[in-house]
């Protein structure tokens, strides 16, 4: 029923991570809204122009001329790191039958050792995972 799980290493302590509707539901009621939450786990965001728009530039890719938003560096958001590392390991350790490793927000982020960079990256990974198309066997579909 499940697809196989992502593990993130931490510390030397390999964590399955989980991003579902469970997660995103606590995620949605941390932050506000799944936009905050992803946003806070990415590393860049569109250039924007004098009145507050974004930058689109054309470029051309193997003989097609495309659209492109222009981005920045950013730095994610700590807290967004933290929460989404706790929600999504817990739920990787539940839906594997473990017992799930951390008990506060606090404790995932004490064992977290990666740059920030890396951690935001590895679960933006996991976080869109959740917008695809999983197992067409399982989902049913209407007509």
């Amino acid at each position: 029923m499940f697809e196989e799980m992502n593990t993130i290493e931490v510390s030397g302590v390999k964590y399955p991570i989980k991003c579902d509707m469970a997660v995103l539901e606590q995620l949605q009621e941390i932050f506000g809204s799944i936009e905050k939450a992803e946003e806070g786990l990415l590393d860049w965001e569109p250039k924007l122009d004098e009145n507050g728009e974004k930058i689109v530039k054309k470029v051309e890719e193997n003989g097609e001329e495309k659209e492109m938003i222009e981005t920045r560096f950013k730095w994610p958001r700590i807290k967004n790191i933290n929460t989404a590392f706790y929600y999504m390991a817990n739920e990787g350790a539940e839906i594997a039958g473990e017992k799930p490793p951390f008990k506060s927000v606090k404790e995932a982020a004490r064992a977290i050792d990666k740059t920030p960079i890396e951690m935001a990256r590895i679960l933006h990974q996991e976080f869109i995972k959740c917008f695809e198309r999983k197992n067409r066997l399982t989902t049913q579909e209407m007509e």
